[in-house]
């Protein structure tokens, strides 16, 4: 008993030494948290981040939405971006340390719980133009990012479109191949037939221009109803994206993506301006 007293007594003494050493922890001492940088803002190195958990899901994922890659001004503008401001974008994505995924890996992630990196975001190139090789695709390779390109298969090996070689050779180097449909239709207006010839035919037709599986679908001009989409789901793809605007996340229906537009007049701060807001 006496032995016990003692240990008990001895205990308390070290805790009391030890209490007298060190204080109470201050309350003005901030937590070891993770800060959010303001948009303009110069970032401060973070000395220590709780490690990544390979089995977290990432619930939202911003989907970039882009369509030509060129200096211009007049009709249809704001579907343009200059090669200039695109490489101001990707340059600050880097920096951010984002990583570009394509929507089939996003799918993947939610669907089978696939990795992802920490911060992944997806660029999409709609319709084919050949911008996106001659100005796009040599930014991409510089900066380390792939992107999901959704092609309609009339246009390509026209003026203005990609050829069968450039879309190899993207799909080749990592790039996703998407269908766009056939002949960019409003989906919603034609026959069932069509619809079916439009959605699938399309997908054939890039599977065997590529030799790769063709996963996602991109509704032509956003323009889908529930029709739309089962017959989408039917042809085999995994998920499609609309332009419904804000992040795609997978508490929405996968096969009605949400994205955020990217317009010319965005430049570089109303680029960060948009990703900001997610």
């Amino acid at each position: 008993m006496f032995w016990k007293t003692l240990s008990a007594l001895t205990i308390s003494a070290v805790l009391l030494t030890t209490l007298a050493f060190t204080g109470t922890p201050s309350k003005e001492e901030p937590p070891d948290l993770v800060s959010i940088t303001p948009v303009g803002a110069l970032e401060k190195e973070l000395v220590r981040q709780p490690p990544l958990e390979e089995n977290k899901k990432i619930t939202t994922i911003p989907i970039l939405m882009y369509h030509v890659i060129e200096d211009y001004s007049g009709p249809y503008e704001q579907l343009y971006t200059s090669p200039q401001i695109l490489r101001k974008q990707l340059a600050f994505l880097k920096e951010q340390g984002f990583s570009a995924v394509t929507v089939h890996e996003a799918l993947n992630h939610w669907k089978k719980d696939t990795p992802l990196p920490a911060k992944p975001i997806i660029l999409t190139f709609d319709d084919g133009y050949r911008s996106v090789y001659t100005e796009a695709f040599p930014l991409l390779k510089e900066y380390g990012f792939r992107a999901t390109l959704y092609l309609h298969t009339a246009k390509i090996n026209t003026p203005g479109g990609l050829t069968t070689e450039m879309t190899k050779e993207m799909a080749g180097y990592g790039l996703e191949i998407g269908s766009h449909s056939l002949t960019h239709p409003d989906l919603t207006k034609i026959s069932p037939a069509k619809l079916r010839n439009e959605i699938r035919l399309s997908k054939k037709q890039l599977e065997e221009l590529t030799g790769q599986e063709v996963t996602t679908f991109c509704y032509p001009a956003g323009r889908y109803n529930s029709r739309v989409r089962e017959e989408v789901m039917k042809a085999g793809y995994l998920g499609a994206v609309t332009t419904r605007y804000g992040p795609a996340t997978n508490r929405e229906n996968l096969y009605s993506l949400s994205r955020i537009r990217i317009n010319k007049s965005d430049l570089l701060q109303g680029f960060i301006n948009k990703l900001n807001r997610y």
